[in-house]
């Protein structure tokens, strides 16, 4: 596990992983060796722990995520050594990318119906979806383009996707597979079927729906727009300890979701785990997490929120007010 996060933290392949750890000195003292060469393990061994993890979360969706246990357990034991205080905490969220390329809704749909091209014997595909196979094909298609061809280009490709679907449809096998299911779900979602024409036509952007597919290799990622800017992948909700007195702070709760998730929500469901794992009296927050509800939930689990800065519109003065409408010229009146 060590090693699967210091993948993802410095960025690394696999292949460059596995060359740090068998001669880095840093790697292998951050995973709790001494000494250069100390333990081996097969590469297989770290694959198949990976496989192994990934189908426990679907085989048992209700029993917790197993990584957030260990992260849990971390947090009881950094809190213990280091004597932190709980009491006062800050929660915020933030928009995050999952590790995807990512891709204008052309590349998208080049993406989604390569995958599923790729998954089929080869014996039963069409001319023309075999040629989506040839190296060529994406160059052509994504490179050497006006901006002129983009429609053509992507209703070209929603047909093809449309054919293919409408091939493997009686084979059970390749129907369940999952490169297809992205592929009926990619259709469903970016297409209208026009019965007269027998054609898939392009739904036009605004007609989109925030939580549609955003890649071919991630299909939990969505869109958000937020704070003015555009974001695809997940929402982070991040909790940490923030009194004073404490020598060092430390990340006590985390949350990941589509990024069409609220705050609101996010905080709801955050706030009973803080309670049963790191007890918070009072918790910081911005407007965004404001709601008369978690209010009130939040005071029924002993917690108090304390919102350091809230939304809403800025307000003007009026033809019939001579100063500024305030917070203290509200209480006078």
């Amino acid at each position: 596990m060590a090693l699967e996060i210091i993948k993802h933290l410095k960025n690394y392949t696999d292949e460059v992983l596995f060359d740090a750890f068998a001669y880095d000195f840093q790697i292998s003292y951050a995973v709790g060796l001494r000494n250069i060469g100390e333990r081996y393990f097969a590469r297989r061994t770290f694959y198949e722990f990976r496989a192994r993890l990934y189908q426990y979360t679907l085989d048992h969706p209700k029993e917790g995520d197993v990584i957030f246990q260990q992260f849990e357990t971390l947090v009881q034991h950094f809190i213990k050594v280091a004597q932190l205080d709980t009491d006062e905490q800050r929660m915020d969220s933030t928009q995050v990318m999952s590790n995807i390329k990512r891709a204008g809704r052309l590349a998208l749909a080049y993406d989604v119906l390569l995958q599923a091209i790729k998954a089929c014997p080869p014996e039963i595909l069409s001319s023309d979806l075999s040629e989506v196979l040839d190296s060529h094909y994406k160059t052509t298609l994504l490179y050497k383009l006006k901006d002129t061809e983009v429609s053509s280009r992507l209703e070209k490709l929603l047909n093809l996707g449309g054919e293919l679907s409408q091939l493997v449809k009686d084979n059970e096998e390749l129907r369940l597979r999952s490169e297809f299911q992205v592929l009926v779900r990619f259709l469903k979602e970016q297409t209208i079927y026009d019965d007269q024409r027998k054609v898939w036509l392009a739904k036009e952007n605004k007609d989109i729906a925030a939580s549609s597919l955003q890649s071919a290799f991630d299909s939990e990622a969505t869109f958000r727009k937020k704070a003015g800017k555009n974001h695809v992948g997940f929402a982070v909700n991040l909790t940490e300890t923030c009194a004073e007195a404490n020598p060092v702070q430390i990340v006590t709760d985390y949350q990941v979701e589509p990024n069409s998730t609220g705050d609101v929500k996010m905080a709801d469901q955050s706030l009973e785990r803080l309670q049963k794992t790191t007890p918070v009296k009072d918790l910081y927050v911005d407007g965004g997490y404001y709601s008369s509800d978690l209010v009130k939930k939040a005071e029924g689990l002993g917690t108090k929120l304390h919102y350091t800065d809230m939304t809403g519109r800025r307000l003007f003065q009026t033809s019939y007010l001579t100063t500024p409408l305030t917070l203290k010229t509200l209480k006078r009146s």
